[in-house]
């Protein structure tokens, strides 16, 4: 049931020219029946028809269409009645003419939860069938005349066999003869549901309503019954009743020939069946004939054996074959994305004339919103300069102090060690014999004791198993960067290097047992001018001529006297010259101090006896002792390491303790501020290409949508949601976007990194795996947003005036 209570639409509401199209309309209207709305043209009769489908707002009133009430437009809940509950037929069909008639009816009955292909094709053709139309299926509609393409618009109607059919001046464009037959269709139709038509034409008022509703200026002048019984006044020529004609009979071997005529006289007829391939040909010679037509499958003509009862009354119209009432309801999409995915792709090739440049357009915005994405991508690109001491170190800066209170930073909590050596120290590095070249080389790199390396930073090598070193990236890099005329040329090369400790002579003496030699096994990357080894080797690198006797391995033996158990006391080396006399010195003197002899020791490998004597070998906490002594005691102020793994909380506790600390971080924004204000053009660029391409894709769809607005308005008015519309067109945003801006980007991107390649340490652009996202991600973004701008622009408005806007 439908009832409008106190019901009065404007047009141009609030505005100068504000009139009033519908006032104070109270209507009911039963479960079946014709009920003709007549008026004169402008009397707001399709106005009403409109508020009463949800095609049209209202301003006041309410009103109730089963048990919903409208007091207000909800677009929801409008859709859903028009895709369940109401048929809607139109003075000029409204179809989807470039479309066959099967996809012009299957929205709608995909919307009422059939979705599987012969199920779809069952019921249109039932539904063809009821119209008379069962073997147009698969015609275009734009090849069918005016009165096929209403018959189809029927049967669409008809589609979700719904509880209301509206018509609005249905005949309106028809000739005499299908205006009867159409309205046969209607008169029985509203036998089982309720019709509401729109017409100006009183005869048909006449003839075929049950109700009739007068409206004039906006406002119901008449409601009454119309009591009449209307008669079929012509013969459909369409049918043909063979018991109306003679009929004669010829029949001979596998031939069966019947003659129907409704001449008087039988006139001659000669007639040629030629078969041949499957195939039959017919001549026919008669001087009587004007005209000959074949009756097939696709034949509108309809040939019955014997007449229907009351043939002049029956409509042709079959309409127990509609779709069951219980079939069910199912929201499911009425395009699938693979159906929205190719309709898309259909239109992108149609674009043409300006389309075609907004499409260039688009590839130009992809090369320029890379190029920017590059550039501010440089601009942010401030890489961090290699540290030359370890992140994890905090520097401690303290006045002159004794050793036993620079121990006490120890105590402080989360520090892990304490360094002494503050500041790179020059490693000698050993390579191979390269024709003339004799000499080592030297490094600059900060010592750290191998027990706090990750092993995750290694990249080349292995871990250390002894006394093995592990050098990082940028110490390895140097190595090679200044060493090419020794042939060292990648990471391989610098593990075939070691690290020098001489113990005798000078560096230029080539005898190998003048030198401790030790291995580098891996190559690390902490982005930092890093060394990694044992603590005891690191100390008697920096420390002059104290050694650890531990990194003599097994080839380390005490000849005579101990180990030193006390400061001040050292073992001498069995080549050490007054040794070599036979005159053990009681102490020597060096520019660390004086040291006591507290015995001798000597180094064996493969029965050759090295000659160490000047590493003097104690214990790395007796070199850690004098190392202080030696490097700080005369300072007035001096800088030592602390090493932790919580360098935040150790730097807090350190300060509270009363040390001055600091940590040894890198931070890059002064240095991007710089490029940043060198740089703003660059901005200025990427915002040009984000403006181009946002009016650009605006300017596409709306293109695209002002041609595709007779299709939208179809969709609409027969229940398609908005949200469908919509995902119609971000399909085709997306593949517009991904076919120009994401080409031109993509391109572009390639074209720079092979450039930037080719400067080699002059950089232009700079691309990470977050700015492509980035710069992809975004173009989508706006393209989106933009490109959706017109198509919600349009859906805001009610489906009545997008169908008014798509006949504009």
């Amino acid at each position: 049931m439908i009832r409008l209570e106190h019901v009065t639409k404007y047009f141009n509401k609030n505005k100068i020219n504000q009139f009033i199209v519908c006032r104070d309309i109270n209507l009911t209207f039963e479960e079946t029946g014709l009920v003709v709305i007549l008026g004169a043209s402008g009397s707001g009769k399709t106005t009403l028809l409109n508020v009463i489908s949800g095609m049209d707002k209202f301003d006041q009133g309410k009103l109730i269409f089963d048990d919903v009430v409208f007091e207000r437009y909800n677009h929801r809940k409008w859709d859903n009645i028009r895709k369940h509950k109401i048929g809607f037929v139109y003075q000029h069909y409204h179809l989807l003419k470039e479309q066959t008639v099967y996809r012009n009816i299957e929205p709608v009955l995909k919307m009422q939860g059939i979705t599987e292909a012969n199920d779809i094709r069952e019921h249109v053709l039932r539904l063809l069938k009821t119209v008379g139309m069962a073997s147009y299926a698969d015609r275009l509609v734009k090849q069918l005349s005016g009165g096929q393409q209403q018959r189809i618009a029927f049967a669409r109607a008809l589609a979700n066999n719904p509880e209301v059919i509206l018509a609005d001046e249905p005949t309106g464009n028809l000739d005499g003869k299908t205006t009867i037959e159409l309205m046969r269709v209607i008169k029985e139709i509203s036998k089982t549901r309720l019709v509401i038509m729109v017409t100006h034409e009183q005869v048909l008022c006449d003839n075929y309503a049950d109700r009739v509703i007068e409206i004039e200026n906006g406002s119901i002048v008449k409601d009454f019954l119309n009591d009449s019984e209307h008669k079929m006044d012509f013969i459909q020529e369409h049918i043909i009743n063979l018991s109306d004609f003679k009929k004669t009979t010829i029949e001979a071997d596998q031939l069966n020939v019947r003659r129907f005529t409704n001449n008087e006289k039988n006139e001659s007829l000669d007639i040629d069946l030629i078969e041949r391939n499957q195939t039959l040909y017919v001549k026919i010679n008669s001087g009587n004939l004007k005209r000959t037509k074949y009756v097939d499958s696709d034949s509108e003509i309809l040939i019955q054996e014997n007449p229907s009862v009351s043939q002049t009354s029956t409509n042709p119209f079959v309409m127990d074959d509609l779709i069951p009432k219980n079939l069910p309801k199912s929201e499911r999409n009425v395009f699938s994305w693979k159906d929205t995915l190719l309709y898309a792709f259909r239109k992108i090739k149609v674009f043409h004339g300006g389309g075609k440049m907004l499409f260039f357009v688009l590839i130009l915005v992809g090369l320029i919103v890379s190029i920017s994405v590059g550039l501010v991508g440089e601009i942010y690109h401030v890489e961090e300069p290699y540290s030359v001491i370890d992140s994890n170190y905090i520097t401690v800066t303290m006045d002159r102090t004794t050793y036993d209170q620079v121990l006490e930073i120890e105590s402080v909590e989360g520090v892990d060690q304490l360094v002494l050596v503050s500041e790179p120290y020059q490693f000698v590095i050993s390579t191979g014999k390269y024709y003339e070249v004799r000499n080592s080389i030297h490094i600059d790199a900060q010592p750290i004791d191998i027990k706090f390396f990750d092993e995750n930073d290694l990249i080349y090598g292995v871990m250390p198993t002894g006394y093995e070193i592990i050098v990082d990236k940028t110490v390895a890099d140097a190595i090679i960067n200044n060493n090419a005329y020794r042939a060292i040329q990648n990471y391989e090369d610098v593990l075939n290097c070691q690290f020098k400790l001489q113990v005798s002579g000078l560096d230029t003496n080539l005898s190998a047992e003048s030198a401790l030699y030790f291995n580098i096994s891996g190559i690390a990357d902490a982005n930092s001018l890093s060394v990694w080894m044992k603590e005891e080797l690191m100390y008697s690198f920096v420390a002059p001529s104290l050694v650890d006797y531990r990194i003599f391995e097994d080839h380390f033996e005490i000849i005579s006297g101990e180990l030193p158990e006390s400061d001040n006391y050292i073992l001498l080396n069995d080549q050490y010259p007054s040794v070599l006399e036979g005159n053990i010195p009681y102490n020597i003197g060096m520019t660390s101090g004086t040291y006591y002899i507290s015995g001798i020791y000597q180094v064996k490998v493969d029965d050759i006896i090295f000659d160490t004597h000047n590493a003097m070998v104690t214990t790395v906490d007796f070199i850690k002792s004098k190392y202080f002594t030696y490097e700080f005691s005369r300072d007035f102020s001096f800088s030592i390491l602390v090493y932790s793994t919580d360098v935040e909380s150790t730097l807090l506790a350190l300060n509270e303790a009363g040390y001055s600390a600091s940590a040894n971080t890198y931070e890059p924004t002064i240095a991007q501020q710089i490029k940043l204000d060198a740089n703003q053009n660059f901005y200025l660029l990427g915002l040009g290409g984000i403006v181009m391409s946002a009016f650009s894709i605006f300017l596409i769809m709306r293109s695209s949508l002002i041609s595709r607005m007779y299709e939208v308005s179809v969709y609409r008015s027969i229940g398609i949601s908005r949200k469908e519309i919509r995902r119609i067109f971000f399909v085709e945003i997306i593949l517009t976007t991904t076919f120009s801006s994401i080409i031109g980007f993509v391109f572009m991107l390639l074209l720079l990194n092979q450039a930037q390649s080719s400067l080699q340490q002059i950089s232009v652009t700079h691309y990470t795996t977050a700015s492509i996202l980035f710069g992809v991600l975004g173009l989508y973004l706006i393209n989106v947003v933009f490109g959706l701008i017109p198509i919600n622009m349009l859906l805001r408005k009610t489906p009545s005036n997008i169908i008014k806007q798509s006949d504009l």
